[in-house]
């Protein structure tokens, strides 16, 4: 099931929806329409799902950035807020659960999209009470996540100016038992125009934890945005712990999620370099077969060889085999020989990934008995003179996500399928291959194939909670031509398609992009995880 996972800036403006729809003046239309389209109305508890969420310890005011600017005179420094929201037991929705509830013996009023909230000037301990209208009560205790606190940056413990041509030491204040804990470290970037905290790492809770030079320019923002750049002069690093739990209390799925921060003003010199957004390789085998592999920053994607358990998660060839004047139809091949193509093609793969990484792959049977598997839709094989579409082993529809270059807080529970599916079967991550064939006329015909490769895996926390392997092109512009002793063979489309040629081509692009990243530092920043 893919629940919602907004990403942190997001979840704190969720947080805060209070705050933030006082200060949306004329918008309650907008707001009832969103709230009648995502949230579903129940009088019983036990159908719905429960978040509670506790933030501790707000960061100044001065910060400044889109966060503080929207709640406005709102704004709370060093103050907490804690909430609680409904989402029904199976959707995403969230549920408007017709109910008192009361937090330390005080009714709460209904936020909207399923949510009831209160701030507070400090943190402490709080005590939910949820009685529904058929009578069903829900009690939940939450302590507040243990504090984190900035006592110097680079040695000061008061403003200092940064250069990121030198490593960064933060020494930091933790409690005791907090050492199994994340820590994420953001700065203030500059997207269109707007400010936001953004990744610069996630590490084990420390009191001493140092980002060196190579690994600061791995920043998590989007690489969709246009010009994000280091706030020069003042900014402001910030120290979050993040602290996520999954239960079942009394007879109800629970997800807790404790936030503590600490904020210190810094300032960055003048002349730091600008972050690494994405690394992309390019190039060519066997004369015209192209490769083009795009990877985020190291936030975000993981190096290749640091994975060695493997499963072929979605393996799907599909394509128009027909001009589309209908003059010139190519051959419909036999199931059998579609099959014979793609296990070739999985063989292959299977052989190079092992020869060059030391990875093995789960046997594709287990995948498909696989609990996780099974709960994802059938897709009908098509066989036809003008469409193909094929998947390999049982059929099933597992298509790549896409894992954003941003971290995400997941504020919602029981994963996407990919997450399910690693955590099943005991994988570090997942393969996915797709074909696209179009039939062109050469001397003979021929297949011209376009593959994509995606590998996606577990990610170190809730923090972040998938990465991204691999990501890339082959295509080509000429196919191989045939004649007609060949259409018989069950070798026939993994000759025509240049099985060989595309193989090695995802070779030579992966190896390509792991020399590129080792340059930019990529090892490095998974070292310090």
């Amino acid at each position: 099931m893919n629940l919602l996972k907004p990403t942190f800036q997001h979840l704190a403006i969720v947080v805060l929806s209070g705050i933030l729809l006082t200060n949306c003046g004329g918008s309650a239309t907008k707001s009832n329409q969103l709230e009648e389209a995502t949230t579903i109305k129940t009088d019983d508890i036990k159908q719905t799902r429960v978040f509670a969420a506790y933030h501790r310890n707000f960061y100044p005011e001065a910060v400044e950035n889109d966060v503080v600017l929207a709640a406005g005179e709102k704004w709370q420094e060093g103050g907490s807020e804690t909430s609680l929201t409904f989402y029904d037991a199976k959707s995403e929705q969230f549920a408007n659960l017709r109910s008192l509830v009361k937090l330390n013996d005080k009714a709460l009023p209904y936020g909207g999209s399923g949510s009831y909230y209160k701030s507070m000037p400090q943190a402490e301990r709080v005590t939910y009470d949820v009685t529904d209208k058929k009578g069903k009560n829900f009690v939940l205790m939450l302590d507040p996540a243990p504090a984190v606190k900035i006592l110097s940056v680079n040695g000061k413990p008061s403003y200092t100016k940064i250069h990121f041509d030198k490593d960064l030491t933060l020494k930091l204040a933790n409690p005791r038992g907090t050492e199994d804990s994340y820590l994420r470290v953001s700065m203030l970037v500059t997207i269109n125009e707007k400010s936001s905290f953004q990744t610069l790492g996630i590490f084990k809770s420390s009191d001493f934890i140092t980002i060196p030079k190579d690994v600061l320019r791995h920043v998590g923002f989007n690489t969709t945005q246009d010009s994000p750049l280091f706030n020069i002069g003042d900014n402001w690093i910030l120290v979050e712990r993040l602290t996520s739990k999954d239960t079942i209390h009394q007879g109800i799925s629970l997800r807790t999620l404790m936030h503590a921060m600490d904020a210190r003003k810094i300032g960055i010199a003048k002349d730091t370099q600008n972050p690494i957004l994405s690394t992309e390789v390019t190039g060519i085998v066997a004369k015209d077969m192209n490769y083009k592999f795009l990877a985020n920053n190291a936030l975000t994607t993981k190096p290749m060889h640091l994975g060695k358990r493997f499963v072929l998660a979605g393996f799907h060839v599909h394509g128009d085999v027909e001009k589309p004047s209908g003059a010139h139809q190519f051959p419909v091949f036999s199931d059998t020989q579609w099959q014979h193509y793609m296990a070739y093609m999985y063989g292959l793969t299977r052989k190079a990934m092992a020869k060059e990484y030391g990875i093995q792959f789960l046997p594709v049977t287990e995948v498909a008995a696989a609990k996780a598997y099974k709960q994802l839709v059938f897709s009908e094989d098509t066989n036809t003179p003008t469409k193909i579409r094929k998947n390999f082993s049982q059929g099933r529809e597992l298509i790549a996500p896409y894992i954003p270059a941003t971290v995400d807080f997941k504020k919602s529970w029981n994963d996407t399928p990919h997450e399910q599916l690693m955590a099943e079967l005991n994988v570090d991550g997942l393969m996915f291959i797709d074909v696209e064939l179009n039939a062109e006329k050469g001397g003979d015909f021929v297949l011209t194939p376009t593959v994509t490769v995606n590998i996606v895996g577990k990610g170190i926390s809730a923090a972040l909670p998938m990465v991204n392997y691999a990501s890339g092109i082959i295509k080509t512009p000429s196919g191989r031509e045939y004649n007609a002793s060949i259409l018989s063979k069950d070798s026939a489309l993994s000759f025509i398609t240049r099985s060989n040629h595309v193989i090695s081509a995802i070779v030579k692009g992966m190896d390509h992009m792991a020399k590129q990243q080792e340059q930019q530092h990529y090892q490095d920043v998974w070292k310090l995880r």
